[in-house]
């Protein structure tokens, strides 16, 4: 009979064959054993063909034991979802002897989808919807050609709308491209072992976690309740394989081998209706506004997302300021809020402010006297609003062009500055600026003495007053209009002192103007018998206005 040492994995032990107590054979045998890995004994590993009602399995230390009756033939296979057993079934032929049979174990390697973990359950439309899904290998050591965990993973995304629509896509883990990739030798249609400089471990703890946002492969706006779950084809990276019988050592097993993907469990979120907002103008425009005057505006969203602030017509915008750029029109301002994934857009708010003309004035400093003959001169005058001015002559004897005064007579000239505005201008009011044009005056010449001397003469007697004009450039004036008048009114003489001259009686005569020649003029002032004894002031008026006096007492 052959012997196998007791407890090496995959062997059998014989222990039956003989007869027991009163010589008769046995009629039933027992097959036990232990289910060892690591030398560590598996539990509920069922021995799928031993007969047992109900199929027998290994305890928690591994062992197991089964019934059988004399002259049993049948295979044995342990099975336990995640192990490899090995060998992977035993052949039993007429049994005639109680037996003992090992065997090994292997813990698969299991590559996993673990649960979707969405950030939160209730999203709006076009809010991230942020997802994060992990492949994990949650079981032994896989070896595999290289370059496998620097692979781009595709892991197909299993979305379910409110109407029960199934929609997938898939998604990448975003790890770099791999490298050149290792054809594997395949045999029998299983892969075989690669020499070893092709090959790398995945180690039980490895983990691969990407983070997604599904918009940027879901078009989601239909509110409700949606579903999503991921799946991992691992058809195209792994093939389960043990390298040799009883060696323990995989090539990537799956969860299911004949499905060729594992999946993540199903989590559910809710697509929100988006809100609706409203805006509240908080700082509102005036119902006019000046030209090239500004304001501020301002308003707030029910939803607390800023409000923008347009404006368009007689105006223009910088941030929430607005400045009326016209004296006409409208100025149209739009207070808008897009809205956001949460809410929708609000209702444009609109505000209308009525533009006006501004006011201006005009600065037109005063004008210096001139004499008459001056050259031409020119005049200058500024607005507020920065218009031209235009310019004219009120009175007097002169003329303009453009800004150019010319002087034509004697006395006083007023010109004037107007703007009459434009668009965006009120008129302005006018300013005049007179000023006066003169003779040059000489005289009195003698006889008549001018102030302060007290001319002494007759009631009655006829007073020679003499007296010189000439234009600015010395030029005798010989027009008799240059003459206006001369009168006398009565002073008082105790404000005056004592004759000091005294004009000698001439031979009487009737008043008249003579014009001497050169500029120079005579008036003989035939004087009233009835000023005698009384004081009084002669005084001598011009054509430019100005007065020259001379004072009398007469006796």
């Amino acid at each position: 009979m052959k012997k196998i040492l007791i407890g090496m994995a995959g062997f059998l032990m014989l222990v039956g064959g003989i007869a027991i107590g009163d010589g008769t054979a046995q009629t039933t045998y027992t097959i036990s054993g232990q289910v060892i890995d690591s030398r560590v004994g598996i539990g509920g590993v069922t021995m799928t063909g031993l007969p047992g009602n109900p199929t027998p399995t290994t305890d928690a230390n591994g062992y197991y034991l089964g019934t059988v009756p004399s002259n049993w033939s049948g295979t044995v296979k342990p099975e336990k979802i995640g192990y490899a057993i090995h060998p992977a079934s035993q052949i039993y032929s007429n049994v005639t002897s109680s037996l003992i049979m090992n065997y090994g174990a292997t813990l698969l390697p299991k590559v996993a989808v673990v649960p979707v973990v969405p950030d939160k359950t209730t999203y709006y439309p076009g809010e991230p919807i942020s997802i994060t899904m992990t492949i994990e290998n949650q079981g032994g050591d896989i070896i595999t050609s290289k370059g496998f965990k620097e692979k781009n993973f595709h892991l197909t995304l299993w979305f379910t709308d409110p109407d029960g629509k199934l929609i997938t896509t898939n998604v990448e883990t975003g790890f770099t491209p791999p490298p050149p990739s290792v054809t594997p030798i395949v045999i029998d249609n299983k892969v075989q072992l690669l020499p070893i400089e092709y090959v790398e471990t995945v180690p039980a703890s490895w983990v691969l976690s990407t983070t997604f946002n599904a918009l940027d492969y879901y078009t989601l706006t239909k509110s409700g309740n949606y579903s999503v779950k991921a799946r991992f084809d691992m058809s195209d990276y792994l093939e389960i394989y043990e390298t040799a019988p009883g060696s323990g050592i995989f090539y990537a097993p799956l969860e299911s081998a004949s499905s060729g993907y594992v999946e993540s469990n199903i989590i559910s979120f809710t697509l929100l209706a988006k809100a609706n907002q409203t805006i509240t103008v908080t700082q509102a425009p005036p119902a006019n506004a000046i030209y090239n005057t500004s304001f501020t505006v301002g308003a707030t969203a029910s939803s607390g997302l800023t409000v923008s602030v347009g404006a368009s017509g007689a105006c223009s915008i910088n941030g929430n300021t607005i400045t009326i750029t016209s004296g006409t029109g409208t100025c149209s301002i739009t207070f808008d809020q897009a809205g956001d994934a949460t809410y929708n857009a609000a209702p444009q708010v609109t505000r209308s402010v009525t533009a006006q003309k501004a006011s201006q004035t005009i600065t037109f400093n005063p004008l210096p006297n001139k004499t008459y003959g001056d050259p031409p001169f020119t005049v200058s005058a500024s607005t507020s609003s920065a218009l031209p001015v235009s310019f004219s002559i009120v009175s007097g004897p002169a003329t303009i062009s453009g800004n150019t005064v010319t002087v034509t007579g004697v006395g006083t000239m007023t010109v004037r500055a107007s703007q009459a505005g434009n668009s965006n201008y009120n008129p302005s009011p006018s300013v005049d600026r007179s000023f006066q044009v003169s003779y040059i005056y000489s005289g009195f010449f003698s006889p008549v003495e001018n102030p302060p001397t007290v001319n002494a003469a007759k009631g009655g007697q006829a007073v020679p007053v003499k007296w010189r004009l000439t234009d600015a450039s010395g030029v005798g004036i010989s027009d008799p209009g240059s003459f206006a008048g001369l009168t006398s009114y009565q002073a008082n003489c105790s404000q005056w002192g004592s004759v000091t001259d005294s004009i000698p009686e001439e031979a009487s005569g009737a008043s008249g103007l003579q014009y001497l020649g050169s500029g120079n003029w005579q008036y003989n002032w035939k004087t009233s018998k009835g000023y005698a004894g009384t004081c009084r002031v002669m005084v001598l008026t011009l054509k430019d206005g100005s007065q020259h006096t001379a004072d009398f007492k007469f006796k």
